[in-house]
């Protein structure tokens, strides 16, 4: 299947690209951005064609997969017109800044039979897998989560702006509610949030509890402002689990996981994976069995808890 890139960010470049390059299920790979310089755009295409103009790449590549990595408030325009023109379409975290724009957009792929995938891709890593088998092996469940993910963001970087739809709840408010979609295949019947720091136009980082009843929750801190962190604890009886690089573990490196039970300390080595090519891999798999709703399902329901935890910081 073609595959093509709308937006050439650095993130296409450093993750969805090389991912791309290592899937059997993808063909020629086409291009379409309207910032980066001819080499560099020029150098991203295989086998297929370069396009400044995001309409006519849509319209002269063959029905495909389309993968959106553009600023975040202009997600709904190019997803909607991809879908519009029969491919099926992939789009960077968050998909979309209002619920009601996320609802239309998965009826509009089901209706058409198309996928309609967010890529908060860390769910794909091995880590959480891994997290979930230590506490199988003792017959419990993760009870009491915290997370912590404090990337740095460049001051001149587009999440600081409003206008492209940037702050932290947008950014990283799909990790904080889709932890406990993970370990429990759950939805928060409770969600609490507070803004904890804000900068000329957007808020930068976020405190939020989701209550998932049945003393289930998931407590976090997510932000532009502090020292970089990136950490899932999971506590249950008698046992801890910490993960470090949880939600963005690079390719090819090894990650870890602590593990500590009736005051005995285990550190558990995870092989190195690519979570966005094992995230395409499913999403190619999915199209090729007919099963694409599963995705749009998974999309709607970090959405409507998104939109709780907007409301409740407001």
């Amino acid at each position: 299947m073609d595959l093509l890139l709308l937006g050439l960010s650095r993130f296409a470049r450093r993750r969805v690209l090389p991912a791309a390059a290592t899937l059997a299920g993808v063909g020629r790979v086409h291009v379409a951005s309207r910032s980066v310089p001819d080499d560099a755009l020029a150098a991203s295409v295989s086998g297929g064609s370069a396009h400044r103009d995001y309409a006519r790449a849509l319209a002269e590549t063959p029905p495909g997969l389309v993968y959106v990595s553009l600023v975040n408030a202009a997600h709904v325009e190019w997803v909607e017109a991809a879908l519009a023109a029969g491919h099926h379409v992939v789009v960077d975290k968050p998909a979309v800044l209002a619920l009601a724009d996320a609802e239309r957009l998965v009826a509009r792929a089901a209706a058409r039979g198309l996928l309609l995938a967010e890529a908060t891709t860390y769910a794909w890593h091995p880590l959480v897998p891994a997290l979930r088998a230590v506490f199988a092996e003792h017959g419990a469940a993760p009870a009491q989560v915290t997370a912590t993910f404090t990337p740095p963001v460049p001051a001149n970087d587009f999440r600081h702006r409003r206008a492209s739809g940037g702050g932290a709840l947008a950014d990283l408010g799909p990790y904080a509610v889709s932890v406990g979609r993970l370990l429990w295949d759950a939805d928060p019947v409770g969600v609490s949030a507070v803004t904890v720091a804000r900068g000329p136009e957007v808020e930068t980082a976020f405190s939020a509890l989701l209550d998932y009843g049945g003393g289930r929750v998931v407590a976090g801190h997510f932000g532009f402002t502090s020292e970089y962190q990136n950490r899932l604890h999971a506590l249950g009886p008698a046992l801890s689990v910490e993960a470090e690089r949880v939600f963005s573990a690079a390719p090819g490196e090894a990650t870890r996981l602590l593990v500590r039970h009736r005051d005995a300390t285990e550190v558990r080595e995870i092989a190195p994976g690519d979570a966005m090519a094992a995230f395409l891999g499913d999403a190619l798999g999915a199209i090729a069995a007919g099963d694409v709703d599963r995705f749009g399902a998974t999309l709607l329901r970090d959405a409507r808890a998104l939109a709780r935890l907007r409301a409740a910081a407001a």
